[in-house]
């Protein structure tokens, strides 16, 4: 069994309402709303944050001047004030390859995209011929679909990245909170480890035979403090919610590593292979003496020998 989530992107999302009034009763409802503007029929929303218990997406039936909307099927009961996102896709669809860069085949039927969990819609592959997976975006009334070329292709349980989404959230303190979405901090491991991908990059071969655990510490202290930097800003220097002092701490390590203070073992305690030992180029040089002396060449005409 091969199980994994795939978190909801910010980008499918756009317009953003709110209830008026409660919604008391399910089904068909005719719902009033703050405004209606750019909503149209056959659209589909979340209902309520996403990552809580009451979040659903539904879709629109119609729309009626400037602050009604008539939802298809509506299944809880939701209170004035929440929240109404304009999303573009109400699914997932799930492929699956052999290898990392190969044709990947459709899996199963389209899954609702599960606006409730904060990790996002979870996948189960049981099968043995699959061991890279992509997720697309999938809008079952108009047939849109998102570019299978486009998704990132991953392994189950979070295989093949520095470090899981769940390190960060605990690292930073947010274990619990539903308000900050498995998406967004997926995004910032991206972008995370692009940044120590180019680093260890420069003194080790890419991609890392093994995940050291100091490289799976530096890409959660990095990705921790962006997340935290969004959230708290500069004004909690000093203490558990400075972003930008983690930052500063998983940056302390990449260049340790960069520099071969620290070096990169694998299991058996031997070091990963390397990019190849990298000085500094200058002149003079062991080219110097047999240069042209128009290019600065000839014997070396003096020297600093004083010693101190």
């Amino acid at each position: 069994m091969k199980p994994f989530y795939a978190p909801t992107e910010n980008f499918i999302k756009s317009e953003k309402t709110e209830l008026a009034a409660d919604i008391s009763t399910t089904g068909v409802v005719t719902a009033s709303v703050t405004n209606n503007n750019n909503y149209d029929a056959d659209d589909y929303c979340i209902i309520e944050e996403e990552g809580t218990e009451n979040g659903e997406i539904v879709k629109i039936q119609g729309i009626s001047g400037n602050t009604v909307i008539t939802f298809a099927d509506v299944k809880l009961a939701h209170k004035k004030g929440a929240k109404i996102t304009k999303i573009r896709y109400n699914q997932r669809k799930f492929y699956g390859c052999a290898t990392k860069a190969g044709t990947y085949v459709v899996i199963g039927s389209p899954a609702t995209i599960e606006v409730d969990n904060p990790k996002g819609t979870y996948f189960e592959y049981t099968g043995t011929a699959y061991v890279y997976f992509k997720c697309t975006y999938y809008n079952s009334t108009t047939f849109e679909e998102s570019d299978v070329d486009d998704a990132l292709p991953v392994q189950a349980g979070d295989v093949g990245y520095y470090c899981s989404v769940y390190d960060i959230r605990e690292e930073a303190g947010f274990q619990d909170n539903p308000y900050i979405s498995d998406g967004r901090i997926h995004a910032l491991r991206l972008q995370t480890e692009s940044e120590v991908k180019g680093s260890v990059g420069s003194r080790y071969t890419l991609p890392l035979s093994e995940i050291p655990e100091v490289v799976r510490l530096a890409t959660k202290l990095i990705a921790t403090g962006w997340l935290l930097h969004q959230e708290y800003g500069t004004d909690v220097e000093g203490t558990a919610k400075d972003g930008i002092a983690k930052v500063k701490e998983g940056r302390s390590l990449l260049k340790s590593i960069r520099n071969g203070g620290m070096i990169l073992l694998d299991s058996d305690d031997a070091e990963l292979a390397k990019t190849g030992e990298r000085g500094l180029d200058g002149w003079p040089d062991e080219t110097t003496k047999d240069a042209e002396d128009d290019d600065a060449g000839g014997d070396v005409n003096f020297r600093i020998s004083k010693e101190f």
